[in-house]
């Protein structure tokens, strides 16, 4: 593990703060919602509707998006101009620093494939879901063929999977990671996962890489060269 200090600017007006704070927060909705309906609802009968509803929502999840899961089902529009991830943007100052020369010219070749490794997972890594509508700009070539590796669980929450596929997830398992290699995407991993998701602390920036090596193993495989 590794703990790196950042500066956190709080110079921000309550003008941006408000809307980033609800911003952020849409997330979240959909599994409050539903915790509080099984908590408040009055009467057996409708909490066992909810959770019935439930079910049959993850039944058909399952049953109808195979190919998506698989390859992913990206929507660029939504990922480059959705008005709250401007807003969420705007907020983090959040923009790409110059790539290294030697990944420039290696973007470029035809072909090209990586196995990019983002550090660390935060909270809910919101990061992740604004990169991908800024990628175009730096990565042009293979920004069109690149997949986030996502949790299964993501694809399992109502809303919260519509984003995660909109933005490029796919379900993060061996298979589906070798077959989009196979496949020609690139591939974008955050190896800390929930580990290092529990050691998120305000103002620091924590890495866990102990037992995370099967990107590693992954790229080797493949010969896939891998970006941190």
């Amino acid at each position: 593990m590794v703990a790196e200090k950042v500066t956190v600017d709080n110079k921000l007006s309550l003008t941006e703060k408000v809307p980033a704070f609800l911003a952020f927060h849409v997330l979240f909705i959909p599994p409050i919602l539903f915790v509080l309906a099984i908590l408040f609802a009055p009467g057996m009968i409708i909490k066992a509707q909810v959770i019935l509803l439930y079910i049959i929502f993850v039944f058909w999840s399952g049953c109808t998006l195979g190919s998506e899961l698989k390859y992913g089902n990206p929507w660029r529009r939504f990922s480059e101009d959705f008005p709250l991830f401007h807003i969420m943007r705007s907020y983090l100052k959040l923009s790409f620093g110059p790539l290294p020369k030697e990944l420039v010219d290696a973007e470029k070749k035809e072909g090209a494939q990586f196995i990019f490794a983002a550090f660390p997972h935060g909270c809910s890594s919101e990061f992740r879901i604004l990169m991908e509508g800024m990628t175009q700009h730096v990565l042009p070539n293979v920004h069109h063929k690149l997949r986030a590796l996502a949790a299964t669980v993501l694809f399992r929450i109502p809303v919260v999977r519509e984003i995660a596929l909109w933005t490029g997830c796919i379900d993060a398992n061996r298979k589906t990671a070798e077959r989009n290699l196979d496949n020609g995407n690139s591939l974008l991993v955050l190896p800390g996962g929930e580990a290092e998701q529990l050691m998120t602390e305000y103002g620091k920036e924590k890495v866990y890489l102990k037992n995370r090596k099967g990107f590693i193993k992954l790229a080797m495989r493949k010969r896939c060269p891998v970006v941190p």
